[in-house]
């Protein structure tokens, strides 16, 4: 941005106007209240990064490279799959995290496939879609209950899941798709599944060897077979610790 002392009127009006402030009064009135308000900006700026700490902005700031390489916003959506707190004894500490802590943090981007890719799995992990993934169309409307955060969960929907499951794991690993969809695809999946678990506590296909053993069995031997491809046939970007691109 232009140095404030060296804006015009209509400059200097145009960035307050842009903050909420108000625009009247003289040149040298409207530019002391805008180098305030940048002012107050590095401030909060300078505040947020010590909250955060060193080492938890350095990832943030590689994974924005990331967003950026891919022509995504720096705070496009994550799906975390581990956070740097998860293995602090005091659930009420919040000092920034440290350097391994840090290292242990796993997310995958949101990009609009993976994003469609979800809601397809949540449906699927509520028992409305046991044929397997279906069109982009089929995926829930906003005025749908789980749109809503309102769902009646039920057995039919749990045993739905069970019987759906292992074309699920065949439809996301399916030879034809590249390594880096099979991917996607297969970690969406998971995550439902995992987000949304009632299925695997109330069905009618728990007993050893029935159906819930087999298809979690299959799922981890999918999962083995994915993960024995390299970083870059799987789009994972290992420089900053498991984030996808």
């Amino acid at each position: 941005m232009v140095d404030p002392s060296k804006m015009t009127v209509a400059q200097l009006k145009e960035e307050l106007d842009a903050r909420g402030l108000s625009t009247t009064g003289k040149k040298e009135e409207l530019k002391e209240r805008l180098i305030e308000a940048l002012d107050a900006n590095e401030e909060e700026d300078e505040e947020e990064e010590e909250d955060i700490g060193p080492h938890y902005k350095e990832w943030d700031d590689k994974k924005a490279e990331v967003c950026a390489r891919l022509g995504m916003p720096r705070q496009s959506p994550c799906l975390i799959i581990r956070s740097y707190g998860e293995d602090r004894s005091d659930s009420e500490d919040e000092s920034p995290p440290t350097a391994d802590e840090v290292a242990k943090i796993r997310v995958i981007l949101g990009t609009d496939a993976r994003m469609k890719a979800t809601d397809r799995a949540m449906k699927f992990a509520q028992g409305q879609s046991p044929g397997g993934y279906g069109s982009d169309s089929d995926v829930m409307d906003s005025d749908d209950d789980y749109d809503e955060g309102f769902f009646c969960f039920t057995t039919a929907n749990s045993n739905a899941v069970v019987m759906g499951l292992e074309a699920q794991i065949n439809k996301a690993t399916d030879a034809k798709k590249p390594k880096s969809t099979q991917f996607d695809e297969l970690s969406m999946l998971t995550y439902a599944i995992h987000y949304n678990n009632m299925w695997f506590n109330d069905n009618e296909f728990w007993e050893e060897g029935d159906l819930v053993e087999s298809s979690c069995e299959k799922l981890a031997a999918a999962w083995k077979k994915l993960l024995a491809h390299s970083d870059e046939e799987l789009g994972i970007d290992p420089e900053i610790r498991g984030v996808s691109g």
